[in-house]
């Protein structure tokens, strides 16, 4: 699997933004990519640093979570 994080900070409107891209291939090493995604996660931010790196934090749990779920749909590879 591989993620690259485009973008991970707070914008000017206030929100915590984490955008990436990722893959995911297949474990016999042959590249066949089985799933992959672009993905942006925007949350509210308070005016504390505090708040922003809470913000920043849940974002990126949010697209960990969202990775996960897509792993699960897919269908058991056969060992090699």
């Amino acid at each position: 699997m591989a993620v690259q994080i485009s973008r991970f900070d707070v914008s000017t409107a206030g929100e915590a933004v984490v955008a990436a891209t990722w893959r995911v291939w297949d474990r016999a090493g042959t590249k066949t990519r089985l799933t992959a995604s672009t993905t942006t996660r925007a949350e509210s931010v308070g005016a504390t640093y505090q708040d922003r790196v809470a913000a920043l934090s849940q974002a990126l749990a949010d697209l960990g979570t969202e990775i996960a779920r897509s792993l699960q749909r897919l269908e058991p590879q056969p060992r090699r």
